[in-house]
């Protein structure tokens, strides 16, 4: 009996040494600037961009027609859905993960188009 609390006493002590602290890094100091951060070179910080969508007016639509415009990622994922009036130029802006180069234009009648994001600007036919 006194060999199995030995045992168990010798198991808790081995466990407990091996506990590791947690340490505080940084804790305390202060970064004074963005120069004092080092980063890799041609490291970007900004994850996101805003682009415009440009939707065209549609010529010989009467004024006031509307339709539903979605504007989908390359995994279908609806990013923009806007009740647009055909009868007038539209221009609304989208913000995006900065790696996105293309989107997709669903119609109302499931016909899909690719549409490639030039100079941050997006324009749909």
């Amino acid at each position: 009996m006194k060999s199995k609390v030995f045992i168990a006493a010798v198991a808790v002590l081995a466990l407990v040494s091996c506990a590791k602290k947690e340490s505080q890094v940084g804790a305390g100091s202060n970064v004074g600037s963005f120069s004092e951060i080092k980063t890799p070179m041609g490291f970007d910080f900004s994850s996101t961009q805003t682009i415009t969508v440009q939707l065209p007016k549609h010529e010989g639509v009467a004024p006031g027609t509307r339709s539903i415009i979605t504007i989908e990622d390359a995994e279908g994922n609806a990013l923009l859905k806007y009740n647009a009036d055909l009868s007038q130029e539209t221009t609304l802006p989208l913000e995006l993960p900065a790696t996105t180069d293309e989107l997709f234009y669903t119609s109302t009648s499931g016909l899909r188009e690719t549409i490639k994001i030039s100079n941050k600007i997006a324009t749909f036919k």
